[in-house]
């Protein structure tokens, strides 16, 4: 893992935790997730003239998505990373769009 690699992920993964803090007892799956990084991501932006993820997004169907924020849903879903490791979740067998609930 590359250092800017693992300094986004390591941003990324405490953006999560402070949501899923926030909206304790929530079901949130990824979309919701990447919804709430994204505005996230704009208002910080607006405010101080940068992302608080660092994040590069991508025009998507159901609208933008911060590409590396999807990578570290998609591994905390299956147990795997450095999110896995910090929130706590251990490895699943295999895993299908559950709810990201801690």
């Amino acid at each position: 893992m590359t250092r800017r690699k693992y300094y986004l992920d390591s941003k990324i993964v405490q953006v999560l935790a402070y949501l899923v803090a926030k909206l304790e007892g929530v079901d949130l799956t990824m979309l919701p997730l990447l919804k709430l990084i994204y505005f996230a991501d704009r208002y910080h932006l607006r405010k101080y003239g940068r992302f608080v993820t660092g994040d590069d997004y991508f025009a998507m169907q159901k609208g933008p998505v911060a590409s590396e924020s999807k990578s570290v849903i998609e591994d905390i879903e299956r147990g795997e990373g450095i999110g896995a490791s910090v929130l706590g979740i251990k490895r699943k067998a295999s895993v299908k769009h559950r709810p990201f609930v801690l």
